[in-house]
């Protein structure tokens, strides 16, 4: 699994899985095509709540705005998540730096209008006032044929223990929101899975990566 590799040890974790009739290449285009409409219009609640320690704090630029009707994932990445690497059709790893101090840089830190941009700079970034959390979407055959099962998990690293003790009341309170975001993204692939098998929709493009629209 390449989450494994990109960051093999953690201090908090959380892991969803459903199971679809599908094959992996029509799993994963679904993925990268589901859109916030399609999950649930409940998420766009869930994300301002996920958020609202930014927005109390006045940090409107750490926020997503979502188009509901474009795909979710694309959007992600071209807001605060970097996209780390891929293996088309079976995962995908992204991943997001957040301060100790959630909704704010952290004072004293002159670097921190420069936070990792690409993800080289992510995976060199280790600076003991931060977090970098990590998360992936895994779609493996099942023993069933024709099944398939996906899986996201998340994981974050505090870079001190300081930045691990700081976060940890943020992370009891967000975990519960950002699981049932993880559980109806899951629930709105396989929706978007059975709409392709109706219309018959596979799109020839999937191969050249997961910003192909």
């Amino acid at each position: 699994m390449l989450l494994d590799e990109i960051l093999p040890e953690y201090d908090f974790t959380e892991v969803h899985t459903i199971r679809i009739k599908a094959s992996q290449e029509l799993a994963y285009q679904a993925f990268t095509q589901v859109t916030l409409a399609e999950i649930s219009g409940i998420v766009r609640l869930l994300f301002f709540l996920r958020e609202l320690p930014w927005k109390i704090a006045g940090k409107e630029e750490a926020s997503l705005t979502f188009d509901i009707h474009k795909p979710m994932l694309s959007q992600m990445l071209t807001g605060n998540f970097i996209l780390i690497t891929e293996q088309v059709p079976e995962e995908i790893v992204f991943g997001l730096t957040v301060s100790r101090k959630i909704g704010t840089f952290v004072e004293g830190y002159n670097g921190a209008e420069k936070l990792p941009e690409n993800p080289e700079e992510f995976l060199d970034f280790h600076h003991p006032d931060y977090l970098s959390v990590v998360a992936n979407f895994l779609i493996t055959p099942t023993e069933t044929p024709g099944f398939v099962t996906v899986r996201t998990e998340s994981r974050t690293k505090a870079w001190s223990r300081r930045a691990k003790k700081d976060f940890t009341p943020y992370w009891h309170i967000i975990h519960p929101f950002s699981g049932l975001i993880r559980r109806l993204w899951l629930s709105g692939i396989k929706r978007r899975v059975n709409k392709m098998c109706v219309s018959g929709e596979l799109s020839a493009k999937l191969v050249e990566g997961v910003l192909v629209k």
